[in-house]
């Protein structure tokens, strides 16, 4: 959602978006992230993995000599590749369809689920918060990133399909119905819309995801679903495009 607002209220354009560079990080600081406790305990926590696997010698080469892992199969047999160092073989990530698997996070209860929602509302929560700075109005320059994108493809002889991914069941539903940031969100889906219409695009809103049948045990937060919830939302793609 920040990538979405970034810039919007200053009207940023897309080329200077492109031409943004942040300031050189010093040596010094690099040092000191590296040197950090964080850092060290997952340098330990790694180099304890490569010594305990079954072949210390392959498992160093992978962590510390290749920039990805070897290709593996997770249990449901899609092919998988690691770029992180940690959680290395374990299906942990991000999948072709935007879905997660985060072997290191629970899924959502439903009084978790709730409460989550209700917290989202707030205005100094961190949806809340980008909607009313922005205004609802989403950043031109992502969306004009975001066109040109569709037309590339249009002239490989391909087409783009957009996702507004799915959010916690009744997140936005709650959003809309809340008097700090339902007008925002309002004008949001309406420039998408607009948007959508305009430059003559697929797009998938799946926000309430609820009414794709989704329900809060296939998330791990507010708006990271895991695979099942996307399996949903997919099967109805052809109907709703």
């Amino acid at each position: 959602m920040d990538n979405l607002f970034a810039g919007s209220a200053v009207g940023a354009t897309a080329d200077a978006a492109v031409g943004e560079v942040g300031s050189p990080i010093g040596l010094g600081a690099k040092f000191q992230d590296a040197l950090s406790l964080p850092r060290v305990k997952n340098l330990l926590r790694i180099l304890n993995d490569a010594l305990r696997a079954d072949s210390p010698a392959t498992a160093f080469r992978q962590y510390f000599l290749q920039t990805a892992g070897d290709d593996y199969r997770c249990a449901d047999g899609t092919p998988a590749k690691d770029f992180d160092t940690i959680f290395r073989g374990t299906c942990t990530g991000f999948r072709w369809d935007g879905s997660a698997t985060f072997g290191n996070l629970e899924p959502v209860g439903e009084r978790e689920a709730r409460a989550l929602v209700a917290r989202s509302v707030v205005p100094s929560a961190k949806y809340a918060t980008v909607l009313i700075a922005s205004g609802g109005s989403p950043n031109p320059a992502m969306l004009s990133r975001l066109s040109a994108l569709a037309r590339g493809f249009e002239r490989k002889g391909g087409q783009a399909i957009f996702l507004l991914p799915p959010l916690l069941p009744g997140m936005e539903r709650a959003l809309l119905e809340a008097d700090a940031t339902g007008k925002h969100l309002r004008r949001t889906k309406q420039a998408l819309a607009d948007w959508r219409q305009r430059e003559n695009l697929r797009v998938i809103d799946a926000g309430k995801s609820e009414d794709y049948g989704c329900v809060a045990t296939e998330f791990v937060d507010e708006h990271h679903a895991l695979p099942a919830c996307y399996a949903k939302i997919f099967a109805r793609a052809d109907a709703l495009l």
